[in-house]
């Protein structure tokens, strides 16, 4: 409909009514058009008549009394019947659409010549420089002259009522073509459309530039196109407004001109106006800026038209010209830094550094996507990565592009997606996790990075086929390291490969700085299982500390390797970590297996670009390259394609599609997924070479490849090659007993403690001989039968000397028999077992049991709770024991108890300079100070400080009140005698532990001060027992000269032995002699005692009279019931 010629009447007030205008227009005039005709008549100054019909002679008539005709029927068959009758009557005839072209005189166009307005377009655009411009024209009045006269490199055909073919044309042809100027010699409706379309597109922003002919201008009004207009018609906003503003212009120019030459010939005036067409300088360019249409003012310089330039406001508010710009596709970035301390943002910006260079790589390159541009839009939101700032997004949201890009991880990613998706936009990132996996679940999701899981299952792969079958697996306490390792696990058992060590038990627990807490015994489990190859998902410095502990329990380079998560050479190899130097050598052999990145030709040239650029860079710099080329190949498909590249799920198809050479190689989604699949793996292992370490790539892995497993370089293993899958470990320990060293500080507590022992002995004995055992015995003179007791006592003292030989000197080099001998009286059972594994804590518990059973015997005989509950089975028992176990635990067991209960403490080697990592010296596999070690060492000190002075006190007792032991001890020697054995241990287990030889000579001057003390202090009543125990301590002197002997000469062993058993044989000889002339035998023995008969005595079902029947009961009927008194008082 042409609602313009309602319009156009409203134009014509003011003109005389003295003359009669016809104005002729079309049947489809639109009602309001007539409805603005009568609101508007009376102001008419011309009086005049609208034809609402096709023309035709029935009314040429009504036109015979007209002054003026104007034509607006937009008929050529009208217009040449118009003409005919104008000519005959002579009437002015104004035409504007479809003029005859007959040079009829009565005819006025009174629109401009179209070669004029061409010329003045020609002259804007060479100025402008729109050397690269498309023109839309249609059917209108001078579309197609124009078309002939004008420099354009592309046509567009956009005639006016067919807006989806506009549309089509705009979004699959102009959006892709990259011009960013445009020329519109359409008719006002068409011009409008275009701009509607440009405008639904996306298309009317920065860079781009609008000029609009004299009859498009009106179909036009956003800010920063150029209008080429008639002044005052610039303002015209439709054909109609033109139409009417032309008219009104020309009719009171008729007015000017008729009262300024006093005439009244309208036709004259016209003449006189314009010789047939309206002049062109009447021409004049105007800019719209914010919705004010302003004239650009322009000179004449010779015959060239200059503008202001400058005072041109182009479209998206640009000061610069569009000539060179490109059409700009916009991409987001969400890595904004919002804090410059918090480093996950920094290294957020490092990663987006791969875009930016992706960026320029694709605006650089030579005739690739010609005027367009990618340029991102930084949004700086990113302040946690459990959580969005929506309401920051919200502000930004005029800054998201054709799709988005994040660099934060797959939780983060999550969130971000569900609030992205209400924009309309794509997510891109690299995200390494697996719940956006699923395109159904995410179908506007990409990732570029290669999910942790395909890494690990490339990892097994290659272990696999490197001939591993067994794998022992580790992890940190964190949620990634358990997920990360919980893949290799179920990977392992796809595979068939075998996990040796317990998986249950396998997750370390480490602090913020990587420090392992508490995880001995997982290192331990792992070193048993006799694993080669280890996964750890453990952070650098964990894997540091383990190589460490490895190292303690024995292990040494080659014995095993690590396969780990991450692997930064430049943190597992930093000298300041207090571990780097214990494990440097452990470190070369180390491997990671990683997708492939910085590959090709594409991906060298990045990385150094990189580089240069930047001086740092991470592997994910590479994917946020290919993250953006991704999204770039599929917008340059489109564009080349001419299909809409700024529609979501168009740049999403195409990006599935796209196959591509990146920065990591061939880029490539996997079908119906989010992921892509890298083409290829890398294997790196740590090497030492040229005193430095390296992390080259030694082997390739390609999972779609005809070549599976590709070494490029030699891969560190053992001397003899590629190790078996199981270690062979023959070591009694741990670690081998190399590692081992002398742990001074451990050597001191041992020292302090042998100390803290020697001077408690010497004061409570001291003080318990001044206080209870200053009295004297008397000397056995007459025969006694020997009685059970007494044999107890004689044993004890051939056993304790041999004790005491066994703490001298060494002599297994001597005699391995005699050192056999003295070990087992000494309960020294290490020569004979190897205590690791536990087996010395059960030693330390038989020790410990008997030290609180004799405390519980005391306590009972104190208190006399064996006779005053007698009834009870228990207490007689304990009564028995008394009387025949304390002896042996009191005297026999004494040196082996506190020797036993001191060994807990010998923690004086070390396989570092910490306390931490020193070993007990009786069980390699138990650390000291440990709490452990420590629930073992309390007791054990408390035990020593108990039994040691309470077996000083009740040694006499027992002797005291046993009326069939006849050989009594001297309380004075047993006092020695405890100071002279306390010493001899904490000797054994100090000086001859760090010297044997000063131990020896020391030891031998004790035995000889002892001699001596022996020769003045009697040790028991008995003088032949005396004598003997004079010879048998001698006997020990002579066996430790002749150590020492053996110690300082060359002679063979035998010589030695040979001197050894003439000496000891020359002893047992003075002995016997000694016994026969000065020392007679005052004991007899009688027939042996039933052991049947003894136990039944022991239950109570058995008198002591049939059970202990011997001379002494018959002449002395008093003591028959001695032994079932189990003790008759306390002293």
């Amino acid at each position: 409909m042409r609602l313009w010629y309602a319009v156009l009447i409203l134009f014509m007030l003011g003109v005389n009514s003295l003359y009669n205008f016809a104005i002729i227009v079309s049947i489809h005039t639109p009602s309001t058009y007539l409805i603005e005709f009568e609101k508007l008549k009376t102001d008419l100054k011309y009086s005049f008549s609208i034809y609402l019909q096709e023309f035709n002679t029935s009314i040429s008539r009504e036109l015979e009394d007209m002054d003026l005709i104007f034509d607006s029927s937009f008929s050529a068959a009208i217009s040449l019947t118009i003409l005919r009758i104008a000519s005959d009557y002579q009437i002015p005839y104004l035409c504007w659409w479809d003029c005859p072209l007959s040079q009829n005189d009565i005819l006025f166009r009174i629109y401009a010549n179209c070669d004029e307005i061409s010329k003045k377009l020609n002259s804007v655009i060479e100025f402008l420089n729109w050397t690269n411009s498309a023109v839309f024209y249609d059917d209108s009045l001078c579309s197609n002259n124009m078309l002939q006269n004008l420099k354009y490199k592309e046509k567009i055909y956009a005639p006016s009522n067919m807006p989806t073919h506009t549309s089509s044309i705009i979004s699959r042809f102009v959006k892709t073509s990259g011009i960013k100027t445009w020329i519109l010699i359409t008719e006002a409706d068409s011009s409008a459309e275009i701009q509607s379309e440009l405008i639904a597109n996306n298309m009317m922003r920065e860079g781009v530039g609008i000029l609009a002919g004299p009859y498009s201008s009106p179909g036009v009004n956003y800010d920063g196109i150029l209008k080429l207009s008639y002044k005052g018609q610039e303002y015209s906003d439709s054909k109609s407004q033109l139409i009417f503003q032309t008219l009104k212009s020309l009719l009171n120019n008729v007015n000017q001109v008729m009262e300024k030459n006093k005439i009244h010939d309208i036709y004259s005036a016209l003449v006189s106006i314009f010789h047939l067409h309206i002049p062109s300088d009447e021409l004049a360019l105007f800019n719209i800026q914010n919705s004010t249409i302003i004239q650009i003012q322009e000179t004449k310089i010779n015959t060239t038209t200059v503008y202001d330039i400058n005072a041109i406001k182009w479209i998206g508010g640009s000061n610069n010209p569009p000539s060179n710009s490109k059409t700009k596709i916009n991409f987001s970035l969400s890595a904004g830094i919002t804090n410059n301390s918090i480093t996950a943002q920094i290294g957020n910006q490092i990663m987006m550094n791969g875009v930016y260079i992706g960026a320029e790589d694709i605006n650089n390159e030579t005739n690739r996507l010609p005027g367009f541009e990618f340029r991102f839009q930084d949004i700086p939101c990113y302040t946690s990565s459990a959580k969005i700032d929506t309401s920051c997004y919200d502000n930004y949201s005029d800054n998201f592009g054709l799709f988005h890009i994040s660099p934060h991880s797959e939780a983060y990613s999550i969130l971000l997606y569900n609030y992205l998706t209400q924009f309309d936009l794509n997510l891109f990132g690299t995200s390494d996790g697996l719940i956006m996996e699923d395109k159904n679940d995410y179908p506007r999701y990409i990732s570029t990075g290669i999910p942790y899981k395909y890494e690990v299952n490339a990892l097994l792969q290659v272990i696999k086929l490197m001939g591993f079958n067994s794998i022992a697996v580790v992890r940190s306490n964190s949620s990634s390291a358990i997920e990360w390792s919980n893949w290799a696990i179920e990977d392992a058992k796809n595979y068939k490969i075998s996990i040796l060590n317990n998986i249950s038990n396998n997750i370390l627990n480490i602090s913020a700085s990587g420090s392992i807490i508490n995880g001995d015994s997982i290192i331990e489990n792992i070193v048993n299982s006799l694993s080669r190859i280890v996964i750890a998902a453990v952070p650098e410095t964990t894997l540091l500390e383990m190589f460490s502990k490895f190292i303690d329990l024995g292990l040494e380079a080659g014995d095993i390797y690590t396969a780990t998560k991450s692997l930064k050479i430049e943190i597992i190899t930093n000298i300041s970590n207090p571990n780097f130097n214990k494990t440097k050598d452990m470190i070369s052999g180390t491997f990671i297996i990683g997708s492939a990145f910085f590959q090709g030709e594409v991906g060298k040239r990045t990385e150094k670009t990189f580089m240069n650029r930047f001086q740092s860079y991470t592997r994910r710099t590479c994917d946020y390259y290919d993250a953006f080329m991704l999204g770039a190949n599929a917008i340059e498909i489109l564009i080349n394609s001419g299909k809409d590249y700024e529609k979501s799920t168009n740049i999403m198809r195409e990006a599935r599609k796209v196959k591509f050479q990146g920065c990591n190689g061939i880029i490539k989604v996997i079908d119906y997924t989010n992921l892509r699949e890298s083409e290829m793996y890398i294997m790196n292992q740590i090497m030492y070479k040229n005193n430095s370490y390296i992390i080259p790539e030694v082997a390739y892995y390609y999972p779609t490849g005809s070549t599976v497993f590709q070494i490029v370089e030699e891969l560190v293993w053992t001397p003899s090659g590629l190790p078996s899958s199981i270690r062979i470990n023959n070591w009694p320990c741990p670690f081998k007993p190399s590692h081992l060293k002398i742990f001074n500080e451990g050597r001191t507590i041992v020292w302090i403690i042998c100390s803290i022992i020697s001077l408690f002995t010497v004061i409570n004995t001291i003080f318990i001989w001044k206080k209870f055992w200053t009295n004297d015995i008397k000397t056995l003179t007459e025969k006694q039968e020997i009685s059970f007791q007494d044999s107890v006592l004689l044993s004890t003292v051939l056993i304790e000397l041999f004790q005491v030989a066994s703490m001298g000197p060494d002599i297994e080099n001597l005699s391995g028999f005699m050192k056999s001998i003295t070990s087992s009286v000494s309960y020294n059972i290490d020569d004979f077992v190897v205590l690791t594994n536990g087996i010395f804590w059960y030693v330390l518990l038989s020790m410990m049991l008997c030290s609180a059973y004799w405390v519980l015997l005391c306590i009972v005989w104190l208190f006399n709770l064996h006779k005053r509950f007698y009834n009870f089975f228990i207490f007689r028992f304990l009564g028995w024991s008394i009387t025949n176990i304390m002896p042996i635990q009191g005297n026999l067991m004494f040196i082996p108890i506190i020797s036993t209960l001191l060994d807990v403490f010998l923690c004086d080697k070390s396989l570092s300079d910490s306390f931490s990592d020193s070993v007990l010296d009786k069980d390699c596999f138990q650390k000291c100070w440990n709490s452990k070690h420590l629930s073992y060492a309390i007791p054990s000190g408390l035990f020593i400080f108990m039994y040691q002075p309470l077996a000083v006190y009740f040694r006499p007792i027992w002797q005291e009140y046993l009326p069939l032991l006849h050989i009594k001890t001297h309380p004075k020697f047993l006092m020695i005698k405890s100071v002279y054995q306390i010493l001899l241990i904490l000797l054994n287990k100090t000086l001859k532990r760090y010297d044997d030889y000063v131990h020896s000579i020391v030891f031998a001057i004790l035995i000889f001060i002892y001699v001596l003390v022996l020769q003045y202090v009697k040790a028991f009543n008995y003088d032949r027992l005396n004598m003997w125990q004079r010879i048998g301590n001698i006997a020990v002197l002579w066996l430790a000269l002749i150590c020492i002997g053996l110690k300082l000469s060359t002679e063979k062993v035998y010589v030695w032995i040979i001197i050894l058993l003439i000496g000891l044989a020359m002893l047992i000889i003075i002995g016997f002699l000694l016994q026969k002339k000065k020392y007679p035998s005052l004991l007899y023995r009688v027939e042996q005692k039933s052991i049947e008969k003894i136990i039944r005595w022991m239950i109570g079902s058995e008198e002591s009279k049939d059970v202990f029947k011997s001379i002494s009961y018959a002449i002395d009927e008093n003591e028959i019931d001695s032994n079932n008194r189990f003790i008759s008082g306390s002293h």
